[in-house]
């Protein structure tokens, strides 16, 4: 059985319960290394809706998102905005009903941790998850 076999079933499993609930997120954060910036969320709020595109302006390296989301949804937080594409700092994550913090050290922006998401939580396992060599 390969890894991506594996992992897709795992995942569904375990997102299952929390695919159903719909409800409000409140999503705080930091960004070593940066202040007084703006950081963009975009993420669709539910399956027919238009893509919402948020902004918050970092202070004191701090910022902070609200909205509603249809159970786990896929998201990317952005920084630098008008930037050459290749400058541009990314991160993916799931957000979910509930309260998330995010860490992000922005010269590594996109190995930033999201916690409070049971599903990014999940995706978080399985990254760091290697599979044994079936030659030792």
């Amino acid at each position: 059985m390969t890894y991506k076999q594996f992992i897709l079933p795992v995942l569904l499993a375990a997102a299952t319960p929390l695919a159903a609930q719909q409800g409000p997120f409140t999503l705080d954060g930091k960004v070593e290394g940066k202040t007084d910036a703006w950081i963009y969320l975009n993420y669709a709020a539910t399956e027919d809706a238009k893509p919402v595109i948020d902004s918050a302006l970092i202070r004191d390296r701090k910022f902070s998102f609200s909205g509603e989301v249809n159970g786990i949804t896929s998201a990317y937080l952005l920084m630098d905005k008008y930037a050459p594409m290749q400058d541009r700092k990314y991160l993916s994550a799931y957000l979910v009903p509930g309260k998330m913090r995010v860490a992000i050290k922005y010269d590594n922006f996109s190995d930033g941790v999201l916690t409070g998401s049971s599903a990014q939580d999940e995706i978080n396992k399985r990254k760091r998850w290697k599979p044994r060599s079936s030659h030792g």
